[in-house]
């Protein structure tokens, strides 16, 4: 009987996959090759863990007997990650989409192999999974919760259904899915409560009832079934003799666990990724919740071919938990550089690093991209660098109370994300203090959404937040019957004002009496920017940094950027320039932890320059102290 386990690679069949891609493997993707037992792959960035992936599914093709009757399951995290894999195998990739073998995301595993047949067992019938904006519509629309009044009553107590699950541990509702605890109601009596939450399940049982169920929930029906029927496991762990997962860095929770269920105890499983390049994941950087793959030093694919010795030296150690990482040898490296800048300078940097780029030949050498984290509204962003910088989603500018709650009263038939509505609200508010010039009095900034309800959450007031939340509440179900909420918004603008103890200015009365509606468009996307020199010129691509992850560039430059704190002049900085004990306690700080993911994500995509820019103000003395000394292997430029 053929023995997965058992199988023997020669060199001639390796020599063969060489040749197909292009390349001679390393001793760690070798070492992977050739390993068929259970193991954990952490791969470095640009180590080729795909290539390799695809190579040990190619030399595997070619050894399974055709009497050979259990499957092959291969699980990515993102339908990306699958296509890539497929390309790299060519025709040789059929054999895995052919039964009894799977090859496809773990939602489609979970949906095809679980949940899809114990709906069907359940229902007679087939479930529709949906993402959470098209259940939030169906929610808002069955006739019979509507009919009910299940959906206004539920509102009315802040609750929305849509931002329920069932958990997976016993099938409650809870807030999120891997919660063991059922959902109840503050401040509520124990009775009450209950009758609530019972209102709540027969509202979420009748929709499951209907077919619909939120892709998370697949999950939780999911484990439902291998409780209700463990025997299911057996027969899934005797049909897939070999599981391959990738990416399992960026695996949720629930993900995790249901792959640790399904299969650690009796298959051979191979999971591959790279704890400190989790940024996807919910639990990203949460460091009691990630991946943590026992490591095999001889099975780990180490060696970047991406980034040359110098940059890999530098950064290998910028990340959440430190890994070996060896860059590829470069005759003429390029020390990376540090643009420190100021107010006045700011929209030159995206010019001197192009500068830099054409002087170092990179033009036509691949792509290069300047990125950054935030893109959305702060006080430090992507735009800030280049204002005529856009992706499709930037925010349509109201004019006035009656724009917003116009463009509200339109677009909420079609709105099926009620967290949305309830940052518009907040939005406005947040206008509404900053024409009277209120501003945060923790750090003198005007109010984003999220900064306004911490301020009054950190100052004890809990309780204006949840009446304030279920006022929102009330507005919503009011628009939908088409009544005017403008004189409620107006008097609860001037209480928050009050609140603060500011002053109803002239210019908030204009704001909210002004009746014309008027918005200033979205912007058409924009993300290249061509910078011309001469005769010579380069087009430079702007994204983000979750937007860049898995690319190569020839040069990439790292925005400093704000979202609760500034990250490179904030914390990076700081990280890069401390001693090993220093850069440990540091790692304790979750405030530094968080960004690590990111910065070592945007730190790891160039072959030849890797440039970052912060501001002077943030550029302390022992910053420039470090970052001056060649031998630490930077450049200092002040824009």
């Amino acid at each position: 009987m053929f023995d997965i386990t058992k199988i023997k690679l020669t060199d001639e069949e390796i020599l063969q996959v060489e040749k197909k891609f292009g390349f001679s493997f390393n001793e760690g993707q070798l070492n992977f090759l050739k390993h068929w037992n259970s193991v954990d792959i952490q791969a470095c960035p640009g180590s080729g863990k795909t290539t390799t992936l695809a190579a040990k599914l190619l030399l595997l093709s070619q050894k399974i007997p055709a009497t050979f009757s259990q499957g092959i399951c291969i699980i990515t995290h993102t339908n990306i990650a699958a296509e890539e894999i497929k390309e790299k195998l060519g025709d040789s990739a059929r054999i895995f989409f052919q039964y009894p073998n799977h090859f496809g995301t773990i939602q489609s595993f979970v949906d095809k192999y679980l949940t899809i047949p114990y709906y069907k067992k359940l229902y007679k019938a087939s479930p529709k999974i949906v993402d959470e904006y098209a259940y939030n519509d169906v929610i808002s629309n069955l006739h019979e919760l509507v009919v009910s009044g299940a959906v206004d009553l539920l509102e009315k107590k802040n609750i929305f259904l849509g931002d329920l699950v069932y958990n997976r541990h016993n099938f409650d509702i809870s807030k999120n899915i891997n919660q063991l605890e059922k959902f109840s109601i503050k401040g509520l009596k124990p009775d009450t409560c209950e009758k609530y939450y019972q209102r709540m399940l027969s509202a979420k049982n009748k929709v499951l009832s209907y077919g619909y169920l939120t892709y998370e929930e697949a999950y939780s029906l999911a484990f439902k079934y291998i409780r209700e029927f463990p025997l299911i496991l057996d027969v899934l762990r005797e049909r897939f003799s070999i599981v391959f997962v990738d990416e399992m860095q960026d695996m949720e929770d629930h993900q995790s666990a249901l792959i640790a269920t399904l299969f650690e105890k009796s298959t051979t499983i191979q999971k591959i990724g790279d704890t400190n390049q989790s940024i996807f994941s919910a639990k990203a950087s949460e460091d009691e919740n990630q991946w943590q793959p026992i490591i095999s030093n001889d099975i780990q694919l180490k060696i970047s071919n991406r980034l040359p010795t110098n940059i890999a030296a530098l950064v290998k150690d910028i990340c959440c938990k430190p890994q070996e990482m060896i860059g590829r040898p470069t005759l003429a490296p390029i020390r990376p550089i540090v643009f420190v800048y100021n107010d006045e300078s700011i929209l030159n940097v995206k010019d001197e690093f192009a500068k830099r780029v054409l002087k170092d030949g990179l033009a036509s050498f691949g792509s290069i991209k300047i990125i950054g984290s935030r893109v959305g509204p702060s006080r430090l962003n992507i735009s800030s660098y280049w204002p005529d910088y856009n992706k499709v989603y930037e925010k349509v500018q109201f004019k006035n109370l009656d724009s917003y709650l116009n463009f509200l009263s339109v677009n909420l038939p079609f709105e099926k994300n009620v967290k949305k509505l309830r940052l518009m609200f907040l939005n406005i508010i947040c206008d509404c203090l900053k024409i009277c010039k209120i501003k945060n009095p923790i750090n003198e900034s005007y109010f984003t959404a999220l900064s306004f309800i911490k301020y009054i959450n950190d100052i004890g007031h809990e309780d204006k937040i949840l009446k304030m939340d279920m006022r929102f509440a009330d507005w919503i179900i009011k628009l939908k019957q088409s009544i005017s909420i403008k004189r409620e918004f107006i008097a609860v603008i001037k209480g928050i004002i009050k609140f603060f103890n500011g002053t109803i200015c002239e210019e908030v009365i204009q704001f909210y009496r002004d009746s014309e509606i008027a918005v200033n468009d979205a912007k058409p996307e924009n993300k290249i920017y061509n910078y011309v020199q001469g005769n010579s010129s380069v087009d430079i691509h702007f994204d983000t940094i979750h937007g860049v992850k898995g690319e190569t560039h020839s040069a990439t430059l790292y925005l400093e950027t704000y979202t609760r704190a500034y990250d490179i002049g904030g914390k990076i900085l700081n990280f890069i320039i401390a001693d090993e004990r220093a850069k440990n306690k540091l790692r304790r700080d979750k405030a530094c932890y968080r960004r690590l993911p990111h910065a070592y994500v945007a730190l790891t995509r160039a072959t030849h320059l890797l440039a970052i820019a912060v501001h002077q103000d943030r550029f302390l003395q022992q910053h420039q102290e470090y970052f001056k000394v060649e031998a630490n292997g930077w450049e200092l430029v002040f824009v």
